[in-house]
């Protein structure tokens, strides 16, 4: 039964997100934060991975959960692995990866917070590239380990991309099979309009501009057992709903990276 493999022994799995860095991500304060967009995308992933390794420690008292991470940015024409520090320029990482190697460490009132990316950001917003990116890592990750679960990729964006074929991009991700399933894209729109965000829709009835129902359209359907899973872990997702939230606060953009990894069967 498709979407029902379960993280383990033999059983590995991918969760890869992607960043929009572009220069137009510093200049707009996120919705519900008051700090720039970049800054929020970097902080929300760092907490994610954070929770990641704090997970697979508690889970059995050790590293070895076999999940593998990618965090892609993409920005100035140019689409690269956003890991710093000793894991730069690595597509790829394990739990283990990221727990012993941090590239920093910062100062949270007396404790030290470990980091693995950071907020710069200029340029234009190469989406399509990013995407096709995205899919030679599955294809490998899916051909190395055939007995995956499905991939599931997260792509951060104030939705405005500048390269062309970004819907045709997402549509081969999305077309990359395992046994499990097809691989998942969810997106995430970024903005610092005042309007409350549209939480996983049904259709693109409702969303305000091009820029919106695009995002929406690059998006998968939600399988039923992983909106089930979603409904356990506190998200209300109808039935037939896209992995896409519009205009997405703080709140929801931590929670939408941790809904990502629920998916991906890490949490």
């Amino acid at each position: 039964m498709p979407y029902h493999k379960k993280i383990g022994p033999g059983t590995p799995a991918l969760f890869v997100v992607l960043q929009d860095r572009s220069g137009s991500t510093p200049r707009a304060l996120m919705a519900g934060m008051g700090v720039p967009i970049n800054r929020a995308i970097a902080s929300a992933t760092n907490d994610c991975l954070r929770e990641l390794v704090i997970c697979a420690s508690q889970r059995d008292g050790n590293l070895d959960m076999p999940l593998r991470v990618a965090v892609i940015r993409y920005n100035d024409g140019t689409v690269q692995p956003a890991f710093l520090g000793d894991l730069k320029g690595k597509r790829i990482v394990s739990i283990a990866d990221l727990a012993h190697h941090p590239a920093g460490f910062a100062d949270d009132d007396g404790i030290e917070i470990p980091f693995w990316v950071d907020d710069s950001a200029d340029g234009s917003t190469p989406m399509a590239a990013a995407i096709r990116f995205a899919q030679k890592i599955v294809e490998e990750h899916i051909a190395a380990f055939p007995d995956t679960a499905a991939p599931v990729v997260v792509n951060i964006s104030d939705g405005m991309p500048t390269d062309d074929g970004v819907a045709s991009a997402a549509e081969g991700l999305r077309g990359v099979n395992c046994d499990d399933g097809a691989t998942l894209l969810f997106n995430v729109h970024l903005s610092d309009a005042s309007a409350q965000p549209i939480l996983y829709p049904t259709s693109d009835t409702g969303l305000p501009d091009e820029h919106a129902r695009l995002m929406f359209s690059l998006s998968s359907e939600l399988p039923e057992s992983m909106r089930e899973a979603a409904t356990r872990a506190g998200v209300s997702i109808e039935p037939g709903a896209r992995v896409f939230i519009y205009n997405s606060d703080a709140r929801e953009l931590i929670r939408a990276l941790r809904f990502g990894s629920i998916a991906a069967k890490a949490l």
